[in-house]
């Protein structure tokens, strides 16, 4: 319970700190199929607003391609 009321008090001072600033919000959700252990493609989708959400800033769509060659070793694009 205590765990709690310290996070209630941290996020009510984070936004009474950013009341006034020009704030972003931006929300995304993305998936991913890896179709073998080396190959895996994803997709993210983004909205972003700005002014505290009144207007809308960009609507983004993003793939990406990841190849792991060895263990541990990843390179990828997006």
């Amino acid at each position: 319970m205590g765990t709690t009321i310290k996070w209630f008090f941290l996020f009510c001072s984070l936004v009474l700190s950013l009341k006034g600033q020009d704030t972003r919000l931006w929300l995304g959700a993305s998936s991913s199929y890896a179709f073998n252990q080396k190959w895996e493609l994803g997709l993210e989708i983004q909205q972003r607003w700005t002014s505290g959400g009144a207007k809308p800033d960009a609507f983004l769509v993003e793939p990406s391609v990841t190849y792991e060659p060895i263990r541990n070793l990843r390179f990828g694009a997006a």
